[in-house]
């Protein structure tokens, strides 16, 4: 008899245990870097051409303005009140005084505009507003008042001028005396004959076009800081 020939079972694999690590096997080669991309030429935004940029200026300008502008109204409305009050309530300006039978205000002091400036920069409404504004504001206040018959008069019939506390200071010069008698005269409000001779030459030679000629009420204010 032949011999029976038998294969034997090889040995299952033992699975490795959990606290034992399995070792991984080795990469056959080292992965390769991958590519970066391409840099893409991004189109260049196009420069604003000078006409572009003038308008650009001119826009934002515009906008500054309108601000200043509006900060203006604003403290305008806010401050006017305030002045006109101090001018409508300050004696110098109310109080008449008859001399030789005609009602006078007393002439203001040349300069007087900085005493009421430095009154008005002293209120809480004023603190954040431009020496300009408030001086235009003063202005349009004192302007109706140094054109009032009696002021004119007082012009005429005082020899000195006043400061706000009612103190002499300074006299009423010729000039003066002769734009009051002027403008007296185009508001019917004393005769001609009244004029001293000093006031009636100094009425001749500004006719005579030699003295200075001012055009009207914004001239005459502006005398009062020009003179400072």
């Amino acid at each position: 008899m032949r011999p029976i020939l038998t294969l034997k079972k090889k040995p299952s694999p033992v699975p490795p245990s959990p606290l034992e690590p399995v070792a991984e096997s080795a990469p056959s080669s080292l992965a390769a870097p991958a590519a970066l991309p391409e840099p893409v030429n991004a189109a260049q935004p196009a420069k604003p051409s000078s006409q572009e940029a003038k308008q650009a200026r001119l826009a934002a300008n515009r906008l500054v303005n309108e601000e200043l502008r509006a900060r203006r109204r604003a403290g305008a409305e806010r401050l006017q009140p305030l002045v006109d009050a101090y001018v409508a309530e300050h004696p110098l300006f109310h109080q008449t005084v008859w001399v030789e039978g005609v009602e006078c205000l007393k002439p203001l002091a040349i300069g007087v505009h900085k005493a009421i400036l430095t009154w008005l920069r002293e209120q809480p409404e004023a603190l954040d507003c431009s020496n300009t504004l408030l001086l235009d504001l003063i202005k349009a206040a004192l302007e109706p008042h140094v054109i009032k018959p009696p002021y004119l008069a007082g012009l005429l019939k005082f020899q000195h001028r006043f400061d706000l506390d009612g103190n002499a200071t300074g006299v009423v010069e010729d000039k003066h005396r002769a734009r009051a008698q002027k403008m007296l005269h185009k508001q019917h409000a004393l005769p001609a004959g009244e004029a001293d001779a000093t006031t009636r030459q100094a009425i001749a030679e500004l006719e005579a076009g030699k003295g200075k000629q001012f055009a009207g009420v914004d001239a005459l204010m502006a005398d009062l800081p020009a003179a400072d």
